[in-house]
């Protein structure tokens, strides 16, 4: 059985001019302008590629630590934060690009006062919920039977406020889709609080 998994895959964000990496406490706003390596406008309206800009909040909650960024070439985006036991920061990314089907794509980033590293692998618990996405998808084919498309990838949800990050699985070309883990941050890694076991009525 096929299982994508699409956590590390967003290596070209990191650089814009202003060096936010040295501001341990820098909010939301001022890591999602580094990441995509440009400044993020209020409005729709107001992006202009001929100037660079090129994308604008859907929504900004500075409090909540989290942002949802649209416009550009790439899709939309979304971004967390998490405070780190060691001081630093923790930042979540996801990316939603949907053509004919969507791909959904995963990295967290810590951020201490001169660096950033991109940590997925050391702070998701990859084999856990690779294990129970696979038993999860044995039972959505049990119960629809012929799909038009059996791979299954992870789609996750980014919380406001540093809350629980939802974990999804997605199927049959995204006709399919519904949360199967929710991970909770412990300061140092994220760890399963929750994990539903029965496929809903599709």
């Amino acid at each position: 059985m096929k299982v994508l998994l699409y956590l590390l895959l967003l290596m070209p964000l990191i650089g814009y001019s202003q060096d936010y990496s040295r501001k341990p406490y820098a909010s939301i706003h001022h890591y999602a302008e580094r990441m995509l390596g440009t400044k993020i406008v209020d409005r729709k309206e107001d992006v202009d590629l001929r100037k660079g800009t090129l994308y604008y909040y859907k929504e900004r909650d500075l409090i909540g630590n989290y942002v949802h960024v649209s416009g550009g070439y790439m899709g939309d985006y979304f971004f967390a934060y998490w405070k780190m036991s060691n001081g630093n920061d923790l930042i979540g990314v996801t990316h939603y690009n949907c053509q004919a089907n969507c791909l959904y794509e995963c990295s967290f980033y810590e951020f201490s006062e001169d660096d950033s590293v991109e940590v997925s692998s050391q702070v998701m618990p990859l084999k856990k919920m690779v294990k129970h996405m696979k038993k999860m998808k044995a039972k959505v084919i049990g119960s629809r039977g012929n799909m038009d498309d059996e791979e299954a990838q992870f789609k996750f949800v980014l919380p406001h406020n540093s809350g629980v990050l939802g974990v999804h699985i997605s199927m049959d070309r995204n006709k399919i889709e519904f949360p199967i883990l929710e991970l909770q941050w412990t300061g140092e890694r994220f760890e399963v609080k929750a994990k539903y076991k029965e496929v809903p009525e599709l």
